[in-house]
């Protein structure tokens, strides 16, 4: 597996739902319901590629495996299926009432073009 670049999760990570916040390093928290879900990972702001070991550290934090963080900020894994893996997992029981009010208000968080 070759190196990512972090501006490229870093922008995956921001359309599937995460808060970037800058504390020296960059903190990524899943926001759900306008609240921090307590799902987060965090990157050296020094970092420019992202290496096998690195992401299966920042995987582990968001509850999933290294193939579905890249499928994640890559696009072909969904906000929804997201969701469903961290429902699946029993990490997140509010999903399916803040799924609901986002799809009938039309403000879902993975709207937009995803190219990586």
């Amino acid at each position: 597996m070759t190196a990512v670049k972090a501006k490229d999760v870093a922008r995956g990570l921001r359309r599937k739902g995460f808060d970037e916040i800058d504390n020296g390093d960059l903190y990524y928290h899943f926001m759900v319901d306008g609240r921090k879900s307590g799902i987060f990972t965090l990157r050296s702001k020094s970092d420019d590629d992202l290496g096998a070991r690195y992401l299966t550290n920042m995987a582990r934090q968001v509850l999933l495996k290294r193939d579905e963080l890249l499928d994640l900020v890559r696009c072909p894994l969904s906000w929804d299926d997201y969701i469903a893996i961290l429902r699946e997992r029993g990490r997140l029981w509010n999903a399916v009432r803040y799924h609901r009010d986002l799809r009938r208000e039309g403000a879902h968080p993975a709207e937009g073009e995803c190219v990586l």
